[in-house]
């Protein structure tokens, strides 16, 4: 000090910006949070059709001597279903989780992707003859994705339905269900999007939306009088 006055020809002043800082942490934040939410969405998805399996085979172990072929068959039948649902989430997740999801480009008819998909109450108007190019395997997720949302969420009744149009072919999965939510409207195709009740992962749709594009196809949903229409569009063989 100088003449009882004090002496700031020595002091530093350190002037720190933390905004950056505080961005990153809340960031890292958000980001676990997400992972804990996708890990119980996860879970729960998983839980469902495995608690349904795992039921299932301890009735046909333990009494598999005292019930009716019927009621086996309907069992087993169910267990396949079930580890389909399986499967088709992993499927989604898996291919979510990439930053780029690869397609092959081949001449495939439509008998090939329908094949091997469950068709069980859905109205199948669709021509086997017709000849895309894109993934069969990629071409059957998205059909699956597609019939399972009807059949769970829409209408009482199912259509599968396809066309040639110039170029293009279209494959419809129609029901007579009230629609998509208002709610979810604007984010229908994005990741997580899910209605209150839905249950779901809310994968699906987005990973078929980016498959279709992958394709250079397209995904859409509209609505035609009193059905919901999903119509993937892709390119003639």
């Amino acid at each position: 000090m100088c003449n009882d006055l004090p002496d700031y020809s020595r002091v530093v002043i350190v002037d720190l910006d933390v905004t950056d800082l505080r961005e990153t942490e809340r960031s890292l934040e958000e980001a676990i949070e997400a992972k804990d939410r996708l890990t119980a969405m996860i879970a729960h998805e998983l839980r469902n059709p495995l608690t349904a399996v795992i039921g299932f085979n301890s009735i046909l172990s333990s009494d598999w001597s005292d019930l009716e072929d019927a009621t086996r068959h309907e069992m087993v039948t169910e267990i396949g279903k079930q580890l389909g649902d399986v499967f088709a989430l992993l499927d989604d997740f898996l291919a979510g989780s990439q930053a780029s999801i690869h397609v092959d480009e081949t001449r495939v008819t439509l008998n090939e992707v329908f094949d091997t998909v469950d068709l069980s109450g859905v109205a199948n108007e669709a021509d086997p003859t017709l000849v895309v190019r894109g993934d069969a395997m990629r071409i059957r997720q998205i059909v699956r994705n597609l019939i399972r949302n009807a059949l769970r969420y829409g209408g009482p009744n199912v259509r599968l339905r396809t066309a040639a149009i110039q170029q293009r072919v279209v494959i419809q999965v129609l029901d007579d269900g009230p629609g998509v939510p208002s709610d979810i409207l604007d984010h229908l195709f994005e990741s997580f999007t899910h209605g209150k009740n839905a249950g779901s992962l809310g994968l699906g749709l987005s990973v078929s939306r980016a498959l279709a594009r992958q394709m250079t196809g397209e995904l859409t949903y509209s609505r035609d009088e009193r059905w919901t229409v999903f119509e993937l569009e892709l390119a003639a063989g």
